[in-house]
C-alpha cells in the first residue's frame, strides 16, 4: 500500500528528468558551438592574409595544429563558467527528510 502512494506521488519524474537532460545538453552544445565558432572567426580575422581553409585543404599540419589548440583552449576556458551556470539553473530537490 505504501509503495502505491509513493509511486503515485513521484510519477513523471523520469520524463521530467529526460526533459531537463535534453534541454541542458542542447543548451550546452549550442553555447559551446557558438563560442568556438566565434573564436575561430575572430582568429580568421586576426590572421589577415592567411586563408586557413585553403591551408587545411592542402594538408598544412601547422595550421591544423594551431586551430586544434585554439579550440581546446577555448573549451577549457568556457568549462567552468558553463558548469557554474548550469548548477545555478538546475533545480536540485530538497533531500532532507528531517533526519538532521
Amino acid at each position: 500500500m505504501i509503495q502505491h502512494f509513493t509511486q503515485h506521488q513521484n510519477s513523471g519524474w523520469i520524463l521530467r528528468s529526460a526533459v531537463y537532460l535534453l534541454g541542458f545538453y542542447s543548451l550546452s552544445c549550442a553555447f559551446a558551438y557558438l563560442t568556438i565558432a566565434g573564436s575561430v572567426q575572430i582568429f580568421h580575422r586576426l590572421t589577415g592574409d592567411l586563408d586557413e581553409n585553403i591551408e587545411l585543404a592542402q594538408g598544412n599540419a601547422g595550421v591544423a595544429l594551431l586551430l586544434g589548440i585554439l579550440m581546446l583552449s577555448i573549451t577549457m576556458l568556457i568549462k567552468s563558467p558553463l558548469v557554474a551556470l548550469f548548477e545555478a539553473l538546475i533545480p536540485y530537490p530538497d533531500l532532507s527528510y528531517g533526519v538532521f
